[in-house]
């Protein structure tokens, strides 16, 4: 006889199964990859620009877009309407497919000559609303031009728009990770150089399994990743989510937090010469010693397991205004933990020196602090320092255009205080010294 225990058994059994056998739920990514070139396409001629990348952890590609930067030659003048221009991913033997982002732009029995723009900096994207075909300024962003079946060396033909533009090249990630750019020239006379070519990948990787970003490549997280990353030396890494793995960095490499993007619990160190920026929050021990730059522009970073800053570490902080996090950088530590400071502290005002308290380490929580800064340089609007007083233990002053700047690092303020003028400096002398006569010569009250 069956028994209601025993059918609530094999139901639960039946149910693990399902969530064993169900996919794992996959992180989106974008990778950026940007080619310098500087190559002429010859007049009449073709220019191809390939290039192997490498798509680590990346198993389909679910949209492509790219930035293409043309000029003219030297001593020639690039003539656009003559451009034909092309993307490919792959090989004949694994099924290439192919973009069409120009074909020559302007063309059409009307105007044989099409566009006369003699430079061209734009991202291709098919989200975009215009056709490049319609291109009349040299910037912004357009739908590539698409049509693969209007050959290029034939007489000029009515546009309609053309289907083969990069969603084309979406898809599984083709094994030999082959992309080459063609760009021909139609037409005598009038030739062009290619500067520099971005491409853009987004789609997805298993979440789970270590990945090493190229030195090319900046890899943007907008989900949540729970795996280690490797950064290999100038290459970048951004996130909008948590990375709960461990990330390795180099020399050259940056790293950027968004709004919402934590980093930990893991350990983090930043080695020298990379960065780190944004307004997010380190929520595992971190040891700095690369630059430091919170925000955006300004923007607060926030710590919650200590923070030390080595001897190669520089912290950038800007000042453009009096409200933390708006009009200056900040550094916020949350919790119990220790503050070590240490390197260079680099202060660049967007305004003229203006008198006020800018909270820059700001402790919610009881901090142990030691170290110092062993150096500071001051930038932007600001006139040149005049030699800086450190203190050790206790911080820094300096004159800057004419006011007093000190930074303590038991409360991690910088206050800023004008000097009087000379003729206030005697004012106020004058009055200490007629307020130090009236209380010598005031009578004294008897027993007194």
């Amino acid at each position: 006889m069956k028994t209601a225990s025993g059918s609530l058994r094999r139901l639960s059994l039946l149910l693990l199964a399902a969530l064993a056998a169900a996919p794992t739920a996959r992180a989106a990514i974008e990778f950026s990859y940007r080619f310098s070139s500087g190559a002429l396409i010859p007049d009449s001629g073709q220019l191809v620009d390939t290039r192997l990348v490498t798509h680590p952890g990346l198993t389909s590609i679910s949209a492509v877009s790219l930035d293409l930067d043309l000029a003219s030659a030297p001593g020639d003048s690039m003539w656009l309407g003559d451009l034909y221009a092309t993307l490919t991913h792959g090989t004949a033997l694994e099924n290439e497919r192919v973009a069409v982002l120009l074909n020559r732009p302007g063309r059409d029995p009307l105007n044989p000559f099409g566009s006369a723009l003699h430079e061209l900096f734009v991202t291709l994207d098919d989200a975009a609303s215009d056709s490049v075909y319609a291109i009349t300024g040299d910037t912004g962003t357009y739908r590539p031009d698409g049509r693969l079946d209007v050959d290029p060396y034939a007489a000029p033909v009515a546009y309609s728009p053309g289907t083969q533009t990069l969603s084309a090249l979406t898809g599984p990630v083709l094994a030999s990770g082959t992309w080459s750019l063609l760009l021909a020239d139609t037409s005598a006379f009038d030739a062009a150089r290619l500067n520099s070519w971005t491409l853009r990948l987004t789609g997805t990787v298993m979440p789970g399994a270590p990945i090493t970003i190229p030195s090319i490549a900046t890899a943007r997280f907008s989900e949540n990743f729970d795996a280690d990353i490797t950064l290999a030396p100038g290459a970048g890494v951004e996130f909008s989510g948590a990375m709960t793995g461990l990330l390795t960095t180099a020399a050259g490499s940056t790293i950027r937090l968004g709004p919402f993007a934590t980093l930990g619990p893991a350990p983090f160190t930043l080695s020298p010469g990379a960065t780190l920026s944004g307004t997010g929050v380190v929520s595992g021990p971190a040891v700095v010693s690369g630059d430091l730059t919170p925000g955006n522009s300004p923007g607060i970073l926030t710590f919650t397991a200590g923070l030390t800053l080595t001897g190669t570490s520089t912290t950038s902080l800007e000042i453009a205004g009096p409200d933390r996090g708006v009009g200056y950088d900040g550094i916020n530590l949350t919790t119990a933990g220790a503050l070590t400071y240490g390197g260079t502290l680099s202060l660049h005002f967007g305004v003229p020196v203006a008198p006020g308290t800018y909270n820059f380490f700001n402790r919610t929580a009881p901090v142990t602090q030691s170290g110092d800064f062993a150096q500071l340089t001051i930038g932007g609007t600001a006139g040149p320092p005049a030699p800086v007083v450190f203190t050790a233990g206790q911080g820094w002053s300096v004159v800057v255009d004419d006011h007093y700047l000190r930074f303590s690092n038991e409360s991690g303020d910088l206050i800023i205080t004008p000097i009087p003028e000379p003729a206030a400096q005697a004012t106020l002398l004058a009055l200490a010294a007629l307020a130090l006569a009236l209380g010598a010569s005031r009578p004294r009250r008897a027993g007194k």
